[in-house]
């Protein structure tokens, strides 16, 4: 995470993962575990064909500030299926998208439209965006946040992360720090930036990168690059090849040549 790696605030309980949103060896046998709960997840959240089913009955040790709650019984797979339509729209915004809504999640502000996404919520994911520039932005600021923040963040990986090895390289250390040390508390509210803007760097219907400018606690600026990569239908984080969501980040004298955006 590489925002999250800039600052660093020992009330959040992250001190860990470090945090672009705060202010201010493992024995063999261990290891072993961890690809095996990898794996199991991988397997039974992801699949091989990319679509969410339930997780069956584990056999890996109990291990609970990493386990993956159910999907509900209720969900089928048919309502998996995100609800668009093919669409042709590729313009750019250059204003705060319209029919945007702000919610809370974990301290954190995150956009919600009922046009361009996210149509589903399960639990810490929040999935289905529209094949659009603002689809793609809404699910950048949604899922940058979610899979850093959110309790079951390895359900967040499995279903809004491009999975491969940048995938693992994010998920095995943070598996083993939680192993080892437990999850992390959640985090205080004040204590986590908040999205302050963005800019288009490019943009198709099959990636876009955004930059997304953030306003630290004490008012400062900062600015990551992300990319999204339109795969299964529907956008997915891509990872740096060390885990990170973004390359290193720079920081903003003001948001000139940002689009201003952010919730109150």
């Amino acid at each position: 995470m590489a925002w999250f790696r800039k600052e660093q605030s020992a009330s959040s309980g992250y001190d860990d993962e470090g945090s672009r949103f705060t202010q201010p060896g493992f024995i063999a046998s261990a290891l072993v575990i961890l690809f095996v709960v990898l794996s199991a997840v991988y397997l039974a959240v992801a699949g091989n064909d990319g679509k969410t089913r339930s997780a069956p009955p584990s056999t890996a040790p109990n291990i609970a500030p990493v386990t993956l709650a159910p999907v509900p019984d209720s969900v089928s797979a048919e309502t998996n299926e995100c609800p668009f339509t093919p669409v042709t729209d590729v313009t750019r915004p250059t204003q705060p998208p319209r029919d945007v809504a702000w919610q809370s999640f974990r301290t954190v502000l995150l956009p919600a439209s009922s046009t361009a996404g996210p149509m589903v919520t399960q639990g810490d994911v929040a999935r289905c965006y529209q094949q659009t520039p603002t689809g793609a932005l809404l699910a950048t600021a949604q899922i940058t946040t979610r899979y850093a923040l959110a309790e079951n963040w390895l359900r967040v990986v499995a279903e809004q992360v491009l999975p491969g090895p940048s995938a693992d390289a994010y998920s095995l250390p943070r598996i083993e720090r939680e192993l080892t040390r437990g999850a992390p508390r959640p985090p205080e509210p004040g204590s986590m930036s908040q999205i302050a803007g963005f800019k288009f760097v490019t943009y198709s219907f099959q990636s876009a990168s955004l930059e997304i400018a953030r306003r630290t606690p004490d008012g400062k600026l900062q600015a990551f690059v992300h990319t999204v990569v339109w795969t299964h239908g529907d956008w997915k984080l891509e990872l740096q090849p060390d885990g990170a969501d973004a390359p290193i980040g720079r920081s903003l004298i003001s948001l000139e040549g940002f689009v201003p955006w952010g919730g109150s």
